[in-house]
């Protein structure tokens, strides 16, 4: 739901007093927020500190808040000790960070340079053991533009190579693609256990480039969001011999390997 309808529908339902308790109650938790440049994210025993330096990380933090917490915490319970996760669009890392807690080792894929300077700040703030790898996943190899509609610096989950360029505020950045199964072979990274993959509209392409990876016996569970692609997601899938089903309000597929 866009904000402009969340707010038509909290206008409609609770009338205008809510709404302008809710926009005066947002406000302020952004300001005491970006005071103390941090906020906790708890998931049951586990807790991390997110760095909030700006609209951007905050609004980030929010959406994870509203959400992700039951997608992270059917990862956590999902994981184990000696697994390997590997995050293709990491974004600022919270995903990453909190499978770190539980986890031997974490890749995580990120092209966006200012997403990617938010993992790396809050990876250093949480004292996490994850490696960071600037750059983005596809089938081929090569650099390619992506549209972000946050400037300055910005953490922005919505920068996307299949977005338009259709906002007069938006502004395109120019990053390097790596085809999945070459470069987790060429840097000698292991087999991951799990997966998870949120690139905005450029699922297939990814999971295309990682078929090497997902048909090995090693990987288990694909945690994959999708955009208007879920039977062709699916179908790659379970062609690789995973079952498919839908968590996270129906936006997230969930593979397990059958």
């Amino acid at each position: 739901m866009s904000k402009f309808n969340e707010a038509l529908s909290i206008l409609r339902d609770d009338g205008i007093i809510k709404l302008f308790k809710k926009i005066y109650e947002s406000y302020f938790e952004y300001v005491v927020l970006s005071i103390r440049g941090k906020s906790n994210i708890n998931i049951d025993s586990y807790s991390i500190e997110v760095n909030i330096s700006n609209k951007g990380s905050y609004k980030e933090m929010r959406h994870i808040n509203n959400t992700e917490i039951s997608i992270i915490k059917d990862m956590l319970d999902e994981s184990e000790k000696s697994d390997t996760f590997l995050d293709i669009g990491a974004n600022m890392g919270v995903h990453s960070i909190f499978i770190d807690k539980k986890v031997e080792d974490v890749y995580s894929i990120e092209p966006h340079p200012v997403n990617l300077s938010h993992l790396n700040i809050n990876s250093h703030i949480n004292q996490s053991g994850i490696s960071m790898y600037a750059c983005g996943f596809s089938d081929t190899a090569g650099y390619i533009e992506i549209n972000s509609s946050r400037t300055g610096m910005q953490v922005d989950g919505r920068a996307s190579i299949k977005r338009p360029n259709d906002n007069k505020n938006n502004s395109t950045i120019l990053v390097r693609l790596e085809k999945g199964d070459k470069f987790i072979q060429q840097n000698e990274l292991d087999i991951p256990e799990m997966i998870k993959v949120d690139v905005e509209g450029a699922e297939m392409s990814v999971l295309r480039g990682l078929e090497d990876t997902i048909n090995h016996a090693s990987c288990k569970v694909i945690y994959c969001e999708y955009h208007n692609n879920e039977k062709n997601i699916r179908s790659f899938l379970k062609s690789a011999g995973y079952s498919t089903t839908l968590i996270g309000d129906g936006r997230i597929i969930k593979a397990m390997r059958e």
